[in-house]
């Protein structure tokens, strides 16, 4: 019996060579197509290098009188109830 599937294997070692091929192949593909997708959202997510916290704007220069009406009307409408 082991002589008889013995025999059959070596017959069949070309369609077997092909599918490992074939499977080294699509692992190598998908290797390289994981890596690059990795590596694309690595760079994406990593830090840009500066950090915004405790930033502030602030306006130097005289005062604008239709500037501070237009905010003191916005104030003065706002509902607080």
């Amino acid at each position: 019996m082991t002589e008889k599937l013995l025999t059959q294997i070596k017959n069949e070692w070309l369609s077997n060579l092909w599918l490992v091929l074939e499977l080294l192949v699509v692992s190598v593909v998908m290797w390289y197509v994981v890596d690059y997708l990795y590596t694309r959202a690595a760079t994406y997510l990593e830090p840009r290098g500066f950090n915004i916290e405790h930033c502030y704007l602030i306006e130097l220069g005289g005062t604008d009188t239709q500037k501070s009406r237009l905010h003191s009307r916005a104030y003065l409408s706002a509902d607080p109830r």
